[in-house]
């Protein structure tokens, strides 16, 4: 039914996010969380699915299920290395004991172990952009911006980042215009996890979806830090 298949999607959701928290907090690497944990709980919905299909005694939707979904997730790569810009940026879910260059140059040898794979070598040095700069919005970072007027042209097909929060963990506003360029530009969201084109209603709601989970986080984090100020204040501590 509907209902049960929402429920499958927001379940398989909650299990990553907390899983992934956990893992952070354990101290576990960004590239063992998306080779264990979200490898795993982004095939939740097949697995629930086939186990209810073989349960109910239809084997034809299970296996259709395990080829449909396979097909599904075979990365939409239609572009070469030429034609990808590499945005790398820290965040505040990242190891707090890393400096920024640590977590940068972390991600830069899985993105370019993805782009080995997939396209035959690594994106030329002069497509690669890494944020040094912290703001929360898009406009106090000079990278992002840089990465933004140059999907305008024809010659760029898609941005690499790790994950897409990446890119921006501002408010819905923010959200929609950061879309929409991507969406118009026709240029895509890639990661080593999965591509987004955003012509597509089911990349849009998918990539809308992680990008507020995002931005909840943010808000979340500042919250707590607002309230440990003013605790530290009330104690005598300015």
């Amino acid at each position: 039914t509907v209902v049960g298949l929402l429920l499958i999607i927001v379940g398989s959701d909650v299990a990553v996010d907390a899983a992934s928290s956990i893992a952070r907090m354990l101290g576990l690497s960004e590239r063992l969380i998306g080779l264990t944990i979200v490898a795993g709980g982004t095939s939740l919905p097949e697995l629930a699915t086939s186990v209810t299909a073989a349960m109910k005694k239809n084997p034809g939707i299970a296996i259709g299920n395990v080829i449909g979904s396979n097909l599904f997730n075979i990365p939409q790569i239609n572009f070469t290395l030429d034609e990808v810009l590499e945005y790398l940026r820290k965040s505040q879910s990242d190891d707090p004991t890393l400096t920024v260059e640590e977590v940068l140059a972390n991600h830069e040898r899985i993105l370019d172990e993805w782009t080995e794979r997939h396209l035959g070598g690594r994106i030329p040095e002069q497509n690669k952009f890494r944020e040094v700069v912290s703001g929360e919005t898009m406009k106090e970072r000079p990278g992002i911006l840089q990465v933004l007027r140059m999907i305008e042209s024809p010659n760029i097909k898609a941005v690499l980042v790790v994950e897409p929060q990446r890119l921006t963990r501002g408010d819905g506003e923010e959200i929609g215009r950061l879309m929409k360029l991507f969406k118009y530009t026709n240029t895509l969201i890639a990661t080593p996890y999965r591509t987004y084109d955003l012509r597509d209603d089911y990349d849009w709601e998918a990539l809308e979806r992680e990008l507020r989970k995002g931005n909840d986080y943010l808000e979340y984090s500042k919250k707590i830090l607002n309230r440990g100020r003013l605790l530290s204040v009330s104690q005598g501590n300015y």
